[in-house]
């Protein structure tokens, strides 16, 4: 099975023989392991798309169907157009690999979980209303995501049902591994000295086992540059503890001089009063450590973040802020690249050829973006 592009094979050049688009490649992948699968195992797949994610790139097909969309563009280029038509090109193939499983006498015993790793970026076409910010923001709109569970696995009591319970992308780990039977301790990680997974097993609470979540606190990062926006400075900074969620409060950390885009937008983009919601905004909110300069937000109540109640629960704002503290003491700080960034590029490169040649000879690997 090749499922590799040709070289000439890019968006301004679809008709080029043979090129498919390239989320259509994994797409297509995943169905065959469905339609071909032993009946008589449970299989595990986890299917990672590009979209939605920029470049901002979809079929001519399907963005045809969205023409309706070209004076709402918020760009030449129309990008939110291609934004719409990527949300729909992936919602099919959700609907394809549903579908084939129900086919092959599967759904009644899967499970599928949906996730998104982070907000939408307000700055390429996202809208995250009517939650604030977006991505590479703490405010709501770049860490509250779409999610979701379905398939014949899950509880007929609980389909249909909203889960309000504190998440994290990282709690699927030890929940999968809890369906699978399996121990999500690392040992190794024990041995060296280092702190236990941060990671918890969700499914008591989604089948409706329990009526609580065992994530009780979940803790938010941040750069000491302060701007998480611009990459060439984002990776000279080091990472810092900028937040946390206890329910139902949160606290955020933040510089007067960080940039970002937390605005909060209307209820469709573009409108009249910008085109792009991030052109020429630069928000200065200053969130400091005193209940008096602080942010502290209800955000079971205020989703929104429109309402700051430090100075009104000054104590509870002092047990968050230490539980910030706590957790700068065992943060992970990466290499980013900075000085290093060639080098680093340099062992990545090295990486990819290898993947490629392990693909070729052995069908050990397939990657995203390998041309």
């Amino acid at each position: 099975e090749h499922l590799l592009n040709s070289p000439l094979c890019t968006s301004e050049f679809q008709q080029t023989p043979g090129c498919e688009f390239e989320d259509k490649l994994f797409a297509d992948s995943v169905l065959k392991k469905i339609e071909y699968y032993n009946s008589s195992q449970p299989f595990f797949i986890f299917w990672s798309p590009h979209a939605v994610h920029t470049p901002l790139q979809v079929p001519n097909k399907k963005l045809a169907e969205f023409d309706f969309m070209k004076h709402h563009s918020d760009t030449e280029d129309g990008m939110r157009q291609n934004y719409s038509a990527m949300v729909n090109w992936l919602d099919v193939q959700i609907g394809k690999m549903v579908w084939k499983l129900k086919e092959r006498g599967f759904y009644k015993d899967t499970l599928i979980i949906f996730m998104s790793d982070n907000g939408g970026p307000l700055a390429s076409a996202a809208n995250n209303y009517p939650l604030r910010g977006g991505k590479y923001s703490n405010y709501e709109g770049g860490v509250r995501v779409p999610s979701f569970v379905s398939g014949g696995f899950l509880p007929s009591s609980r389909q249909g049902s909203v889960e309000s319970g504190l998440m994290a992308g990282w709690d699927w780990y030890a929940t999968l591994a809890g369906l699978a039977g399996v121990d999500p301790t690392d040992t190794k990680a024990a041995e060296a000295g280092l702190p236990p997974i941060d990671s918890h097993d969700l499914w008591p609470l989604l089948s409706g086992a329990e009526e609580s979540s065992p994530r009780e606190l979940l803790v938010m990062g941040g750069i000491t540059t302060g701007n998480r926006t611009d990459m060439t400075v984002k990776k000279q900074g080091a990472t810092i503890v900028a937040g946390v969620i206890r329910p139902p409060f949160k606290v955020i950390l933040r510089d007067s001089k960080e940039s970002g885009c937390d605005v909060f937008p209307g209820p469709f983009m573009p409108n009249s009063t910008a085109s792009n919601p991030c052109d020429g905004q630069v928000v200065t909110d200053f969130c400091g450590r005193t209940p008096e300069d602080g942010c502290l937000y209800n955000v079971w109540e205020d989703e929104t973040e429109h309402h700051n109640v430090a100075q009104k629960n000054p104590e509870i704002f002092k047990e968050l802020l230490q539980l910030i503290d706590e957790g700068q003491e065992t943060v992970y700080n990466p290499e980013r690249g900075g000085d290093k960034g060639d080098a680093m590029k340099a062992n990545f490169c090295e990486l990819i050829k290898k993947a490629q040649q392990d693909y070729k000879a052995n069908h050990l690997f397939i990657g995203p973006f390998v041309p």
